[in-house]
């Protein structure tokens, strides 16, 4: 009842405010309640936390889990170890930041993250914050950010897998993480392969072969904590990983040659000091380095000249913030972003861009706990170095509010501006003459805001959004002449949509989630739906869970998607793709066997227009304790 008076009387105030409740909510495959910690420390945010303990034992990728977020398009270029992107509420994979314990990820060439060269067994969860947060990373997080969050070394465990599948696909993974006094540590191996050439039908339906789609990686990731208990901390992190893959490219176009090899090293150290000074402050360090180097090669290509190309980038810099609890309930948080990128190719003259943000916040709490406030505000300034030295700059903000006038219902809003830079690929591409960057490239800048109500009970959650915004100058590559590509400046987008989940746990044995987004998305010059971007999805997944054996059912449906920017652009056809298996465990052993696309759908496609494949088989076999 107090909480109900004070929402009466803040009601006289010109605020329109929505929030989420951090109490009780169910435990399922999409986890509404924070953990500690919200993600990115912005508790306002319309986020979702997906915890990998629910996919225990199955073989998934990054980016079958992270598909069940609502407003989160993965787009698929060809399955098994090919390439896959992000978009969050209708954004490009360029809009998408992707960061591994607060590292970004992001090359400073451009195309998004790969999610097919980030391995599952590692992570602990992955955080998707959805909604423009340039504020709270910098640039390139129009759409959002994925926090993927690592493996607790003090949490002792032991596991390993081995699984074996349809076209030859196998892949082991050993992890162990141990505390040895003040030291913990965690370590995980992971090899994966197939040969990948899967049947699909083609556009004349004719059934074909995916040909040069076989691929191999290697992960290693070791991650050691300092904890003498005195309130410092010390964490070092290194991840490796490496791939080797053909690249069969469009589904009637095949490239028998191509061919492509990634690695990437991170290396992160991260020092934090609670009580640092006095009570009231707390101290947090990230320094990392992330070295990439990509190998493409196309001797005999389908169209165009041989490509050969070999690109190196280099990323380091320094994150410090300092967070003083303040008194009258406010969280201030105060940072400093500096980080220098550099890529070595030729072809690209070895460009070099250093930039540096500049972060203040606030969290204010008012009237026990009913409202919440938190303004935010960041200046990032960017100096690009090739042929000549550009210098640029940005302002991002984002205001938040939570309204929770019971335990089981709150409101929440966001309001924010957040940019992008253009990326050294839409900047400096090689002039190959159908194909060429544009150096007079403008930033994309975007105006969003989001509200919507969280309804939580132990066994029931509902979460409603509505989400809307403005992008300013968006970047296509389009074509300036019949032979022709060249990134421009098309003009503005508006794009708006209704994000919805639903998770159940009536009984012990049963749950269930099911997700929609629905996304409205166009261009304003011609009217055209984004391409890549469907307009429906919708995800559901069910879990019968008994003594020693659990069963689960998954429903994926994707709208149509866009190939091109025109008005009347083929699409991709509809697609709903089932998946279902079982589970067997008997104490410190299990074994998993899983079917998807199990009515064999060999009519789905994705992205521009790449086949994926039709039904295929698992078993999975391994300990864990």
């Amino acid at each position: 009842m107090k909480k109900l008076l004070i929402l009466l009387l803040t009601l006289l105030l010109p605020l329109h405010a929505f929030g989420q409740e951090d109490g009780d909510t169910l435990e399922t495959v999409v986890v509404e309640d924070a953990p500690e910690k919200p993600p990115l420390d912005y508790p306002s945010a319309f986020s979702t936390v997906l915890e990998l303990d629910n996919f225990m034992g199955e073989y998934n990728t990054a980016s079958e889990i992270l598909s069940f977020s609502p407003g989160v398009v993965v787009r698929d270029y060809g399955g098994f170890g090919q390439l896959k992107t992000i978009s969050i509420r209708g954004s490009s994979n360029d809009q998408v930041v992707i960061l591994l314990d607060g590292v970004r990820l992001n090359s400073p060439v451009g195309g998004g993250v790969d999610l097919s060269t980030i391995p599952v067994h590692y992570v602990e969860r992955y955080e998707v914050l959805r909604g423009g947060a340039s504020a709270l990373v910098g640039s390139d997080a129009i759409g959002g950010v994925v926090n993927i969050v690592t493996k607790d070394t003090t949490k002792p465990f032991t596991f390993a897998s081995a699984t074996y599948g349809s076209y030859e696909t196998f892949s082991i993974n050993a992890s162990r993480a141990q505390k040895v006094g003040d030291f913990s540590y965690l370590v995980s191996f992971t090899h994966s392969q197939s040969k990948g050439n899967f049947n699909f039908k083609s556009v004349n339906n004719l059934t074909l072969t995916r040909i040069n789609n076989e691929f191999h990686s290697e992960s290693l990731l070791g991650k050691v904590t300092y904890d003498p208990g005195n309130g410092w901390k010390v964490s070092l992190l290194n991840e490796f990983f490496y791939d080797d893959r053909g690249v069969p490219g469009l589904g009637e176009f095949q490239q028998p040659d191509a061919n492509q090899k990634d690695l990437r090293n991170l290396t992160s150290i991260n020092i934090s000091k609670e009580k640092f000074i006095n009570k009231d402050f707390d101290l947090d360090i990230l320094l990392f380095n992330r070295f990439d180097d990509l190998k493409f090669k196309n001797q005999e290509p389908t169209f165009g000249l041989p490509i050969d190309t070999h690109s190196k980038t280099y990323s380091f810099g320094i994150n410090p913030t300092l967070r003083w609890f303040a008194p009258y309930n406010q969280v201030f948080t105060f940072a400093v972003d500096a980080r220098e990128d550099m890529l070595i190719n030729e072809d690209y003259d070895n460009p070099k861009r250093f930039t540096l943000g500049l972060f203040a916040g606030d969290e204010i709490n008012l009237f026990d706990g009913l409202l919440l406030i938190n303004p935010v505000v960041r200046y990032d300034v960017w100096n690009t170095r090739h042929e000549t030295t550009d210098t640029d700059s940005g302002v991002s903000a984002r205001l938040g509010v939570i309204v929770t006038p019971f335990d089981f219902l709150s409101f929440k809003a966001n309001a924010g501006r957040s940019y992008r830079a253009p990326s050294f690929g839409e900047l400096f591409y090689p002039n190959e003459g159908f194909i060429r960057g544009n150096p007079n490239l403008k930033p994309e800048t975007s105006y969003d805001f989001d509200v919507g109500l969280l309804l939580s009970h132990p066994k029931a959650a509902l979460e409603v959004t509505y989400f809307r915004s403005h992008v300013k100058d968006l970047i296509l590559f389009v074509f300036i002449s019949a032979v022709t590509i060249e990134p421009r400046n098309v003009g503005d987008v508006n794009e708006q949509g209704i994000e919805a989940s639903l998770a159940l746990k009536p009984f012990d044995f049963f749950e269930l989630f099911a997700g929609y987004t629905f996304l409205d998305g166009e261009i304003d010059e011609t009217g055209a739906q984004l391409p890549g971007r469907p307009r429906n999805k919708f995800d559901l997944r069910a879990v019968l869970d008994f003594d020693y054996v659990s069963l689960f059912w998954e429903t994926n449906y994707v709208d149509r998607i866009p190939v091109s920017a025109f008005p009347s652009s083929k699409t991709t056809p509809a697609r709903t793709v089932y998946n279902t298996g079982a589970k067997a465990e008997w104490k410190k052993l299990f074994f998993t066997f899983e079917i998807k696309n199990l009515f064999n759908n060999l009519d789905v496609r994705d992205a521009l227009d790449f086949p994926l494949p039709g039904r295929t088989y698992y078993a999975t076999s391994g300990v864990n304790f």
